[in-house]
């Protein structure tokens, strides 16, 4: 390879079976993200909620700006749950690659739409994933572990009888498959470029504006997870982790060093790989030790995206002939059959061989069959003689895995001996032969081997040595001249496209962090504004937050109980607990408030702060009432701040109150209570206060209830 090739392939080549774990570990990554948005479903995504569509679209309008969501058309809550399991169906079918392009498509639209139906709980983590999606959308990622991948090659197998399973020659060459390319392919792209890029960007970004102390002195993480709406459950775990010192210092390395390891073209496989690992570190504590829980996902994916072609070389290709094994199949079973082929082309490492059970014969004085066996030394196939108790009888009734010893494993055991034998298969196989594992995996081979004649006909396969496929399928098509033309216009199209949206991601994303000099680029905006791929990318900069805070929602239901709304139990003021709601709710808490004090001191009409008080009159982010109209009898809204080192006492403002209010912390609170003056401009009337907002009459007895203020965590 000349020394240009080898720079291009490094800059603009990125390995399909990379392409293909980077796709399950995405789409896995989304799925996370949707089952923490489905929880609160109600409270971000239909009109019962904190902010409903209308109410939500006029806010952008006042902000001077729109955001498109396909959720702007749900209004209910049932409504917004069809909406959000449409898009649960499109992350699965992403991640198992069906029909891999059109559902990443709309994967792109669902991650969009959820971005963009409540932009007041919008964080890093969407921005990350959708200039993900988009960028690697001109990409291959069906090419490798996909069901696209398998019904291709299987669509194209050579082999129609159960000798040819023993013939390496009929499966096709990577030469071959190569060969038969249509016109336009290029195993180069500029989206890859641009996935590398993407990558560097973020972690430069966040590199370069996190330049507080904490960073430089190792702190950085520590503070963090003093913050209560930081820290995730696990991470306030580890408060006083002696290992945050040196994962901060880590972290905050590997976003310059990552970077390096990637750009340079030297060691390709090795720094690749260091890349690949660091990344890896760097995902999982955001995503393990904080609510930035997407973002950090996010990086993990991007870990398999930068694996190189050598790396998957080496361990696709490292045979132990320890792991041999013969599967003895029923020849007159068609799923059997096509599932021998899939795997097949499957294992890489060349441990399995599929041997038809034809050659055993019930008769008595026939000659017993032997059994074929890989021998790695020699490269080829050799015969020995059959183990004592494989039968006719019992090749008949279930498949048989033979192991190098002379062994053998059958019923569920022997699936378990393939996966084994797989590349990546060890761990799998490992959990289906663990106790209640192992007795449902025989329970649901035996409910399949009963049926496998039926499921072969109903699926269109051979079936009683009938063969459907009666001659091998052509490679290479001739192609007119009219298609031609066309393939290599559309790869034209797709690279010109993805050079648009890679630099529009890449440029806005940079001004939107204010990184590097300003530069106007009013024709990409567009592109990266309608799917809002920029964001502002750096987290805890310049270093995590010195005050924290929270809301406590005091309310009491009409048959005398006492609840915070937010929590599900009584009320409390304490910044000593996990935060158990996640990035969306602590996103909103705080956005909320600075759009309520925002149109207050711009004598705007209110928007957020009437939606906000409706919907905690009726429900919270964990009390939902037993009836669909149910009222609450009364509540206080409590925006309570502190110092994030718990030096300072806690700073009390009551945003609210409806009702007859709290049972708990009100009236005792109200010495604590903060209540700041907001300017109005000039010739602006104040907004009109609704009546269940008025401060508590001074008649209460403030003596019967008093503040507490835990001296030991409490657990929710």
């Amino acid at each position: 390879m000349s020394p240009l090739a080898a720079i291009a392939r490094h800059y603009t080549r990125l390995d399909p079976r990379s392409l293909g774990l980077f796709r399950i570990v995405l789409g896995v990554a989304l799925i996370a993200d949707w089952a923490q948005r489905w929880e609160h479903r109600v409270a971000f995504y239909s009109n019962d909620g904190v902010l409903p569509n209308h109410a939500h679209i006029f806010h952008m309008k006042n902000e001077g700006r729109v955001a498109w969501s396909a959720l702007h058309a749900f209004s209910t809550a049932g409504e917004a749950a069809v909406g959000l399991a449409f898009i649960l169906a499109f992350y699965v079918l992403l991640t198992i690659g069906w029909k891999t392009r059109v559902f990443q498509v709309l994967s792109l639209v669902g991650m969009v739409s959820l971005a963009g139906r409540n932009t007041l709980t919008e964080g890093p983590g969407e921005a990350l994933a959708i200039a993900i999606l988009g960028v690697t959308l001109f990409l291959p990622l069906g090419t490798a572990f996909s069901v696209d991948a398998i019904l291709g090659r299987v669509r194209l197998a050579r082999e129609t009888k159960a000798e040819q399973l023993l013939d390496r020659s009929t499966l096709h060459t990577d030469a071959e498959l190569q060969q038969a390319r249509l016109p336009g392919y290029s195993p180069h792209s500029i989206a890859a470029f641009g996935a590398l890029a993407l990558v560097s960007a973020v972690l430069l970004t966040n590199w370069k504006l996190q330049s507080g102390p904490a960073w430089r002195d190792g702190t950085a993480l520590a503070r963090a997870l003093d913050v209560f709406m930081i820290a995730s459950p696990a991470g306030f775990s580890m408060r006083d982790s002696s290992l945050l010192g040196p994962l901060t210092r880590v972290v905050h390395a590997s976003q310059w060093l990552v970077p390096l390891l990637l750009l340079v073209p030297i060691a390709r496989g090795a720094s690749r790989g260091a890349a690949a690992l660091l990344l890896v570190l760097y995902g999982s504590v955001y995503a393990w030790l904080t609510s930035y829980r997407l973002f950090g996902l996010c990086f993990v994916a991007m870990a398999a995206l930068v694996l190189s072609q050598d790396t998957w070389e080496r361990w696709l290709t490292r045979h132990d002939p320890r792991r041999a094994r013969t599967v003895i199949f029923d020849v007159d079973c068609g799923i059997c059959f096509w599932l021998s082929k899939v795997i097949r082309r499957w294992d890489s490492r060349r441990h399995l061989l599929f041997q038809g059970n034809g050659a055993f014969s019930s008769e008595e004085g026939a000659a017993p069959p032997e059994l074929s066996l890989w021998d790695a030394k020699t490269a080829s196939i050799v015969t020995r003689e059959m183990p004592e108790g494989i039968t006719a009888k019992l090749v008949e009734e279930t498949v048989v895995v033979v192991r190098a010893d002379g062994s053998f494993a059958t019923r569920g055991a022997a699936i378990a001996e393939v996966m084994r034998a797989l590349p990546g298969g060890a761990l799998p196989a490992a959990l289906l032969s663990l106790g209640p594992f192992a007795t449902l995996r025989d329970r649901l081979y035996d409910a399949v081997a009963r049926r496998r004649t039926a499921i072969s006909v109903e699926l269109g396969l051979s079936a009683c040595g009938v063969a459907v496929m009666r001659r091998p399928v052509t490679l290479k098509v001739d192609v007119p001249p009219s298609r031609l033309l066309r393939f290599r216009v559309q790869a034209a199209a797709r690279e010109a496209l993805a050079l648009i949206f890679v630099g529009a991601v890449l440029l806005q994303g940079l001004q939107a962090n204010q990184i590097g000099p300003k530069i106007s680029a009013k024709a990409l905006e567009p592109v990266a504004w309608w799917t809002r791929a920029t964001g502002h990318w750096a987290l805890l900069a310049p270093e995590p937050p010195t005050t924290e805070s929270q809301l406590v929602v005091d309310a009491q239901t009409r048959e005398g109980g006492k609840i915070d709304l937010m929590t599900g139990q009584e009320a409390t003021v304490s910044f000593d607990r996990p935060y158990r709601l996640g990035r969306q709710w602590a996103e909103y808490l705080v956005r909320s408030r600075e759009a309520e004090q925002k149109e207050a001191a711009a004598g705007e009409r209110e928007v957020v702060g009437p939606s906000k008080r409706r919907y905690f009159s009726r429900r919270g982010a964990k009390f939902e009432p037993a009836e669909q109209n149910a009222i609450l009898g009364g509540a206080d809204a409590f925006w309570i701040t502190q110092p994030a080192d718990g030096s300072g006492a806690p700073e009390v403002e009551r945003l609210f109150r409806h009702a007859r209010g709290g049972g708990v912390l009100n009236p005792s609170i109200a010495p604590l209570i903060k209540t700041p003056v907001q300017s109005r401009p000039a010739g602006k009337e104040p907004p009109r206060r609704e009546p269940d907002l008025q401060d508590p009459p001074p008649e209460e007895p403030a003596q019967e209830q008093r503040l507490r203020f835990p001296e030991s965590p409490s657990q929710e």
